[in-house]
């Protein structure tokens, strides 16, 4: 089905969770805790044996719900769960959020449940998140089906980015590091055995959703690889699409029994995410990492010469030595780049494959650096690594780097304690994105090199 009728997941008009809890730890129970302390629209909760939870009127069933609702979590056993999705269909459910797991990942019984769930969501047009996943994170609507408490999660505000992960474990992590470094989500979509949405029909739909810029996507194995390809050549150009996949050697065995699907050949794969325009990435961190750089620069042209300008110079020795592995180079600068470094810098700093302010620059140091390097046409990409301990370096750093990050993509690296990290958080606020080790600021210049180049080669047509 696409796209067609995920708005009822995303923005729905009313909730109701088959499987309330009044036991506070339990799933059910967290679940509609989070919905009452986020959702503004009305929820239901369903358990035989209550009256009341969380100072909402329960009911026995889901036929003795006032009106329709439009979204029905689920977090009742498998075994269960069959009857009460017919059930809800009856009642005018749109949407299902399935949070409960032992279905085919755990044999055939479970694939028995899972495929009669699938073949009615089909014959009556309901959208299904899961079987076993955490489901949905929206801010905008406030619809929130983790069970994960607001005490043990931190939730991130709206924002641009979104995040599509098989597992449950990566979409907490990732929607607790976009909180950790200010960056807000459009949506997080936990969808586990994936019985009827699945990745393919959240990109579509994320391709037209105007609070989405940026898509980050955790997978184990694909069920339909040609839908999914397909997809990605309609929109990669539009929006960047990162990708992270698990079960690419040992781990393809685990991913079976962890979603139930097979994770499939990685050279396959590999071989397709670049054919489609995604961006894949090496680590889990780099999802993060790679949204933080496009978020800020997806518009930009970006080459793959990266600049390295510093006031410590071991960490670019050290950049530059992982720079073919991520397909960037050292930028070779031109003989008037050059002379005009060595003409405005202090004699003390030195211009070669790299800008060593050495240790005794301060903020001024690095603005006539980046003066002459954002003007330089053989420079991609401008690597800051601050040694921000160094006494010399004021904290003016952080209007100089602001000051300049419009007219060229600036990454900054940075490793230290408390100090360092208070003005880390200054310079991101500026909207220069900050990476405390230098091998993942490089795998990030290396995602928004690649990005330029796939909306690059679509504007020529290829």
């Amino acid at each position: 089905m696409g796209a067609e009728g995920l708005e009822h997941l995303f923005h729905p008009r009313s909730i109701a969770l088959i499987g309330a809890s009044t036991k506070p730890g339990r799933i059910g129970h967290e679940i509609l805790r989070n919905l009452v302390a986020s959702y503004k629209g009305p929820i239901y909760p369903i358990n035989p044996k209550a009256d009341e939870i969380l100072g909402l009127k329960a009911y026995k069933d889901i036929r003795d719900v006032p009106g329709n609702p439009e979204l029905v979590v689920f977090a009742i056993s498998s075994s269960q769960i069959p009857d009460a999705f017919e059930a809800s269909i009856h009642k005018g459910m749109k949407a299902a959020v399935i949070v409960s797991g032992g279905f085919k990942e755990i044999g055939e019984e479970g694939r028995k449940r899972e495929e009669r769930v699938r073949r009615l969501a089909k014959e009556h047009g309901v959208r299904v998140i899961g079987p076993n996943c955490v489901g949905l994170l929206v801010p905008e609507s406030g619809v929130d089906t983790f069970f994960q408490s607001q005490e043990r999660m931190d939730r991130p505000g709206k924002g641009p980015i979104s995040i599509i992960s098989q597992s449950g474990t990566y979409a907490v992590s990732l929607t607790e590091w976009a909180a950790e470094y200010g960056i807000g989500v459009s949506k997080v979509v936990s969808y586990g055995n994936r019985v009827d949405v699945d990745e393919a029909d959240l990109i579509e739909y994320f391709s037209n959703d105007p609070d989405t810029e940026v898509v980050l996507m955790y997978v184990e194995g694909l069920e339909n690889g040609r839908k999914f390809l397909e997809t990605l050549k309609k929109v990669s150009a539009k929006k960047p699409i990162v990708v992270y996949k698990g079960g690419k050697r040992g781990g393809a065995k685990a991913a079976v029994s962890h979603t139930g699907w097979l994770a499939g050949d990685y050279e396959v794969f590999h071989a397709a995410m670049k054919q489609g325009g995604a961006i894949e990435v090496g680590s889990i961190y780099g999802l993060i990492d790679a949204a933080k750089a496009l978020v800020r620069y997806k518009g930009y042209r970006v080459g793959r010469g990266v600049m390295g300008v510093t006031n410590g110079a071991g960490p670019v020795v050290v950049a530059y030595d992982l720079l073919e592995d991520f397909g960037l180079y050292s930028a070779e600068l031109s003989k008037g780049t050059r002379e005009r470094l060595v003409e405005i810098l202090p004699p003390i700093c030195q211009v070669t494959n790299l800008v060593d302010l050495t240790g005794s620059a301060d903020s001024s140091f690095f603005e006539s650096a980046l003066k002459v390097l954002v003007e330089a046409d053989e420079v991609g990409i401008i690597l800051a690594v601050l040694v921000l301990q160094d006494t010399p370096l004021d904290e003016g750093i952080v209007d100089v780097l602001a000051r300049y990050k419009e007219k060229k993509p600036i990454l900054v690296s940075a490793s230290g304690g408390s100090y360092t990290r208070r003005l880390c958080n200054l310079i991101e606020e500026r909207g220069v994105p900050v990476y405390d080790t230098i091998e993942r600021a490089v795998e990030a210049a290396s995602a928004l090199a690649r990005y330029s180049e796939v909306v690059e080669k679509h504007r020529e047509g290829c």
